[in-house]
């Protein structure tokens, strides 16, 4: 139960960090398109060099264009995208493991049950009281030889169900 929890925190922390990650891809794709503005270039009267996005009123300047590469398709967006689809296929894996592994305890619990239901009534009867089946399809009573066959096979169930 801890182990599954700790995965799904895991998992979870995983998915937060793609998801920032595809965030701060999709920023950096967009930043290009923030630099596309005019950027202005002008000298004061004290000699000093001034950039701005706004053109100074009254002085001369010079309009710069950045040279700003047109934006180009992200791989990283792409391999963050396999990485998540590797990851929720990965916690599916996990969960169905889990859910097997649930499910193949409930069984073991309820065969130990029955096995420890099988040794109590055995032990409570003797050989003389319990009847069988014989080859000729007719009851017949078991005899002590049987009831120690039985008896050994419900035993050894419950060492295989419970653990015992």
């Amino acid at each position: 139960m801890e182990q599954a929890a700790a995965a799904a925190m895991t998992t979870g922390a995983m998915r937060l960090t793609l998801q920032l990650m595809k965030s701060a891809a999709l920023l950096l794709l967009l930043l290009p398109l923030c630099a596309q503005a005019a950027i202005y270039r002008w000298t004061d009267a004290g000699g000093v060099i001034h950039f701005s996005q706004s053109p100074p009123s009254g002085r001369a300047f010079v309009r710069i264009d950045p040279q700003v590469p047109p934006p180009t398709p992200a791989p990283a967006v792409k391999a963050l995208d396999r990485t998540a689809q590797q990851l929720n296929t990965e916690q599916g894996e996990r969960q169905q493991a889990h859910e097997a592994e649930l499910a193949a305890k409930a069984r073991r619990a309820e065969d130990c049950a029955k096995a420890r239901s099988r040794i109590s009534f055995l032990e409570e009867k003797t050989a003389h009281r319990l009847f069988v089946k014989g080859s000729d399809g007719q009851r017949t009573r078991m005899t002590q030889e049987q009831f120690e066959q039985q008896l050994s096979q419900a035993r050894a169930a419950e060492t295989a169900s419970c653990g015992a």
